[in-house]
């Protein structure tokens, strides 16, 4: 047998006529309303809501703005993106690095590029090559 819950608030439950005997009615009418305003009452008389306020202010505060807020956890998720994409360029110039000395290794020799780093870093050239020198070779 399936039951039904009516749940009627801050009314009286004779005006919607919900039958009786199909379910359960919880009826939370005007004596709990007064129940209600009673207990706030109280806890604003006695000084507990200034309390509560300002703590929930505090917390409420630190969770945006504090050290482990919303603010911060922005800042360092900018922070990690930019890290990561510093680590990717920082991996492609040592993958081109790795690369050029695999290139000038005793096993796998490669002649032209080995030429190639003699001509600029030694200032070498054959006997049979022109050198043309370019003044403005600084401003380009």
């Amino acid at each position: 047998m399936i039951k039904k819950f009516y749940l009627i608030l801050f009314f009286n439950y004779n005006m919607y006529k919900i039958p009786k005997k199909k379910g359960y009615i919880i009826v939370l009418g005007t004596g709990f309303m007064n129940t209600l305003n009673n207990f706030l009452e109280k806890i604003k008389k006695s000084g507990l809501f200034i309390v509560l306020t300002i703590f929930s202010f505090y917390f409420t505060l630190n969770a945006i703005k504090g050290d482990r807020g919303i603010f911060k956890y922005m800042y360092l998720k900018n922070k990690v993106e930019i890290a990561t994409k510093e680590k990717a360029k920082y991996q492609a110039i040592k993958r081109d690095l790795e690369y050029k000395v695999s290139m000038l290794s005793e096993d796998s020799l490669d002649l032209d590029y080995l030429e190639e780093r003699a001509r600029i870093v030694l200032n070498m050239v054959d006997s049979d090559e022109y050198i043309i020198l370019d003044k403005d070779i600084d401003k380009r």
